[in-house]
């Protein structure tokens, strides 16, 4: 599966993305999921490198999320990041959800 860095890959609930490099070379991916409904929604990422360089961005209204507009976001520096997003949580809506990875 290739991914541009001018272009969105639509994931499906439980679908995986692997073996896809962020870096210098390439330093943003960008997905699009669409809820359907209220549920919780994990969104987890795992770096190769314990340099840990990259972050998440989530957000239902901004097609490209940044940390000034993200819903949610992970900026840890551990090579493992989570969000979780609960169904209570007053920013859930159904229809798409943009999470973009920033090297």
């Amino acid at each position: 599966m290739e991914i541009d860095d001018g272009s969105s890959f639509d994931l499906q609930a439980g679908e995986e993305v692997d073996r896809q490099k962020v870096g210098a070379m390439r330093p943003m991916m960008r997905f699009r999921v669409n809820f359907t409904s209220r549920a919780e929604v994990k969104i987890e990422l795992r770096e190769n490198n314990t340099a840990s360089r990259c972050a998440i961005y989530v957000s239902t209204k901004d097609p490209n999320p940044t940390a000034k507009s993200a819903m949610w976001m992970s900026e840890s520096s551990n090579p493992r990041k989570s969000i979780t997003i609960l169904p209570i949580d007053e920013r859930f809506v159904e229809g798409p959800c943009y999470v973009v990875i920033r090297y």
